[in-house]
């Protein structure tokens, strides 16, 4: 069976959208255009479509299309609606050549917990970086930081300006540097 859609525009000074919905009342697709104020002319800049599983009112993906960087982002949501991963392509060539890999991983609250985020070179070496919040939900509580799964920083938080940050250099040598108002008032090497 094929449902009926509605189309919406909304404009601004610089930009004219054009979505679609389905008989759900679910975003289906947007349009986005830039406008030339010189000229009065446009061009589509970013194209994104969304995709629903059954009578869900969430998308399970969706695709991000930007025509002025060539590159598409797929964006895949857990069943509650929050980013499960992200992934970036150059549509440069003629073959999609993966830029970059993210994952974000929640508690059952729905709270983020882990996010790692992957950066691929021209050769398709990777590179990752990870964060493991101490707090599920907030960065501002502290949290480590991994590259290329080796620890290398780890943050605590005691409130908004006061925190700890020790850098690892490597198995057996770090630097603990303390801040109170967000000014450095110690530092221990060991």
């Amino acid at each position: 069976s094929s449902l009926d859609s509605s189309v919406k525009a909304l404009s601004s000074d610089e930009t004219f959208f054009r979505c679609v919905y389905d008989d759900y009342m679910r975003l289906i697709s947007k349009v986005t255009w830039k406008i030339n104020k010189s000229d009065k002319t446009s061009s589509v800049f970013l194209k994104e479509e969304f995709f629903y599983k059954d009578n869900s009112l969430l998308p399970f993906q969706s695709n991000e299309n930007n025509l002025e960087s060539n590159t598409l982002v797929k964006n895949y949501f857990s069943v509650s609606g929050l980013l499960e991963k992200k992934e970036k392509y150059d549509l440069s060539s003629e073959e999609e050549k993966l830029l970059a890999k993210d994952f974000f991983v929640y508690n059952t609250e729905g709270k983020l917990l882990e996010k790692e985020l992957s950066v691929f070179d021209k050769d398709g070496n990777k590179t990752t970086e990870r964060f493991v919040l101490q707090h599920p939900g907030s960065e501002r509580s502290g949290y480590d930081y991994y590259k290329n799964d080796v620890l290398l920083r780890s943050v605590k938080y005691t409130s908004e300006t006061n925190y700890s940050q020790k850098i690892f250099f490597d198995s057996e040598n770090s630097v603990l540097s303390v801040y109170e108002n967000g000014m450095l008032v110690d530092e221990v090497f060991s």
